[in-house]
């Protein structure tokens, strides 16, 4: 499934990388995006495959692309600090962004009017470490600095749980794809 969504979204028969996105810093290997540090400041990637756009946080702010193309159609600037992490769902309906500064955003993708900001929230003390969006997109999983774990409703932040019983500070937080766990 995942080769035949990057071909479709890609249209690279060799499984080489477009263009735009190694100009942006990206590299493709088998079943996973890498994404290095480049000059224009770019930190992270998500991509919503049913919605077919891919996502590029950066310092300045989020660069939305129509998959295909690598064209940007919309970009997200006035955040107050750089995105160092992004969770989509799949067909864009809930966009979340961990910034440098500890806050979370909620951004709305698919609005008339384009990508407006709908919440800022501090889930943590201190930096966010990993985000993750539920597959069904109701959920969403922060850990921090403050090595706590939390699970929050996507639509209205309300918090669901808390794991503070972790040693380290949780890099990677995933759900399964029922989104029950």
């Amino acid at each position: 499934a995942e080769d035949s969504l990057w071909r479709q979204y890609f249209k690279h028969e060799d499984d080489s990388a477009p263009k735009w996105a190694l100009r942006e810093g990206f590299h493709r290997y088998p079943y996973e995006w890498s994404v290095q540090v480049s000059p224009n400041g770019l930190r992270c990637a998500a991509f919503a495959p049913q919605a077919g756009l891919f996502l590029l946080g950066a310092n300045t702010g989020i660069g939305v692309y129509n998959a295909s193309v690598g064209v940007s159609s919309r970009r997200i600037t006035g955040l107050g600090s750089g995105v160092s992490l992004l969770a989509v769902s799949a067909d864009a309906g809930r966009c979340f962004a961990a910034l440098d500064n500890g806050r979370v955003v909620r951004v709305n993708l698919m609005g008339d009017a384009g990508c407006e900001l709908l919440t800022t929230y501090a889930p943590h003390l201190g930096a966010v470490r990993a985000i993750a969006l539920s597959p069904d997109g109701s959920l969403l999983a922060t850990s921090g600095n403050d090595r706590t774990v939390r699970i929050w409703d996507a639509e209205s932040l309300e918090l669901r749980a808390t794991w503070n019983a972790h040693p380290e500070v949780a890099m990677v937080l995933a759900f399964s794809p029922d989104s029950r766990t």
